[in-house]
C-alpha cells in the first residue's frame, strides 16, 4: 500500500509532482518531483491519492506530465496493456469527498462526500465531469478506537487536526 499526492490529478487518477507547464524548461510551477512515485505506484497492489486541497487546478482533465501512471486514458485494462503492474489507485481523499473508479471506464467517481459537503461543491471544484451515482452516501466518521489511534501514534503535535 502506498499514499500518493499531485499537484495535478487527472480524471483517471495519473497524478503529476512534476510540474505545471508546456515547456519543461519554463515551468509556470515547478513540483517536488517524482522522487520514486513512478515505482511505488506501479509495484504496490494498490495505493490512495490523498489530497490537502480540493479545485479546478488541482483536478484537471489531462497532467501536464505523468509522474504515477493511475489508469492511464481509462478502460479496465488500461494497466496491463501497458505492461504495468500493480494494482492502481483506489480511492482519492480530499477535504470535500472520497472518489474512486468505475469498474468500466476507471474515470474517477464520486463515492462518499463529507458532512456539511454538497454534491454541488464537489462538481464545481473539480476541473473534469466526475461521475456521479445516484446514491452518495456521507462519508463515515471515524470511530473512537481509529481517532484514538490518529492522535496518540500518527499525529502525536496534532497537525491533521483542523
Amino acid at each position: 500500500m502506498f499514499f500518493i499526492g499531485g499537484i495535478q490529478v487527472d480524471a483517471h487518477g495519473n497524478t503529476n509532482l512534476i510540474g505545471v507547464g508546456q515547456d519543461y524548461r519554463r515551468l509556470r510551477f515547478r513540483g517536488p518531483g517524482s522522487v520514486g512515485t513512478p515505482t511505488l505506484s506501479t509495484h504496490v497492489g494498490r495505493y490512495y491519492i490523498v489530497l490537502n486541497n480540493h479545485n479546478p487546478r488541482l483536478f484537471v482533465e489531462k497532467c501536464d506530465y505523468i509522474s504515477a501512471y493511475g489508469w492511464g486514458s481509462g478502460g479496465a485494462g488500461a494497466r496491463r496493456r501497458m505492461g504495468i503492474p500493480g494494482g492502481g489507485p483506489r480511492y482519492c481523499i480530499t477535504p470535500l469527498c472520497i472518489m474512486d473508479f468505475a469498474e468500466d471506464s476507471k474515470r474517477m467517481q464520486l463515492k462518499s462526500i463529507h458532512p456539511g459537503i454538497s454534491v454541488e461543491t464537489v462538481k464545481q471544484a473539480t476541473g473534469f465531469e466526475l461521475i456521479i451515482p445516484h446514491s452518495i452516501p456521507a462519508t463515515e466518521a471515524p470511530t473512537a478506537d481509529e481517532l484514538h489511534v490518529l492522535r496518540s501514534r500518527v499525529d502525536l503535535v496534532g497537525r491533521l487536526r483542523h
